[in-house]
């Protein structure tokens, strides 16, 4: 039962994915890349807050700041950053085709660092996830930009990386909390680098990018990182 409540959840963490990369579309049209990112680390935090005052904080352990660290950098700046930079270069079907590699390189990380076994039943599911996608996609219609694919493989690579680590805390904290902190701590890198950004990229908060930009913060990223967390 544990076990199909788990997909359950893991489908919708990855519909919810599915439809950042049309709103990142919508904000990227008149809001610049590193700016999208701190509205949405803003948005989502924000939400986070709320739900864990009525929660409650889990002390955070010494030995676990790196940790935190890691994830801040890698899963919601890093990848985020790669993310939005390669939604921006290539049409938004390619950008999430791209990202289905990361059924096939979370298990690989999780064997390389966890030293988990990976089963020819493993295999068979990581070979389904990138067929069925692309599939659905029909292999993505926009112009390639090859520096906009290694982003977006980049990206990939680095939030796989991140969860392993995540798998690590998930043991221990509230998978809310995880990524509260997480994007809170990833603040401190992601208004810096929108400050210099507005210095010399033009930006306009108009509605339809603003609304774009609350719906990555608030289901793109608090309620679907945190599902994902919980899933590890």
């Amino acid at each position: 039962m544990r076990e199909k409540k788990i997909y359950a959840l893991l489908l919708l963490t990855f519909v919810m994915w599915g439809s950042l990369y049309v709103m990142s579309k919508f904000a990227l049209a008149d809001i610049p890349p590193l700016t999208v990112l701190f509205l949405r680390h803003l948005f989502s935090a924000a939400a986070l807050f709320f739900l864990l005052r009525r929660r409650g904080f889990q002390k955070i352990r010494r030995e676990h700041y790196w940790c935190f660290a890691v994830v801040a950098l890698l899963a919601y700046y890093g990848s985020i950053v790669c993310q939005l930079f390669c939604t921006q270069r290539l049409d938004s079907s390619l950008a999430a085709l791209i990202s289905a590699l990361n059924p096939v390189t979370i298990p690989l990380m999780a064997a390389l660092f966890l030293r988990e076994r990976l089963t020819p039943r493993l295999f068979a599911g990581m070979a389904a996830a990138v067929l069925g996608v692309y599939v659905i996609l029909g292999g993505g219609k926009g112009t390639i930009d090859p520096l906009g694919v290694l982003i977006g493989i980049l990206g990939v690579l680095v939030w796989s990386a991140a969860s392993v680590v995540i798998r690590k805390l998930s043991a221990v904290y509230d998978p809310v909390e995880i990524t509260f902190v997480g994007i809170l701590c990833a603040m401190c890198l992601s208004l810096p680098s929108s400050l210099l950004e507005l210095r010399t990229q033009p930006c306009r908060f108009t509605p339809a990018a603003l609304a774009a930009a609350l719906y990555m913060g608030l289901v793109c990223t608090a309620l679907a990182h945190t599902l994902w967390n919980s899933c590890l």
